[in-house]
């Protein structure tokens, strides 16, 4: 598929459809939230947002922050080529996530 234009916030189209997917597992497969950073934020305030584990701000015992690279990758993963040339296990941070839940850790994501 390709399409010649930007669809929203500097991604083009295959992008979009890719980081809305990754959210979409975070939201249901990880039970994560979206939280906007600055919580007081006006609307002509720039603002970003992470993805917290349901009790990532009131367990105090441990704590996993994951950052993603720069450029294209988004929040949730780790390598766009390798989500598109391998698979979701590879290029998203998922397995971590999983991984950090197995063992009782709570995951907060922070979005560059």
């Amino acid at each position: 598929m390709f399409c010649d234009c930007v669809a929203t916030a500097g991604l083009w189209f295959p992008d979009l459809i890719i980081t809305q997917y990754v959210y979409e597992l975070l939201e249901k497969k990880c039970n994560m939230t979206k939280a906007f950073l600055p919580v007081d934020a006006t609307d002509d305030e720039p603002r970003s947002f992470i993805y917290l584990s349901p009790d990532a701000l009131t367990n105090p015992d441990k704590l996993l922050v994951l950052i993603q690279g720069s450029g294209v990758v988004r929040a949730g993963q780790w390598a766009r080529r390798l989500i598109i040339n391998q698979d979701l296990d590879s290029g998203t941070q998922i397995p971590f996530i999983m991984k950090a839940m197995e063992v009782g850790s709570q995951c907060c994501w922070i979005i560059n």
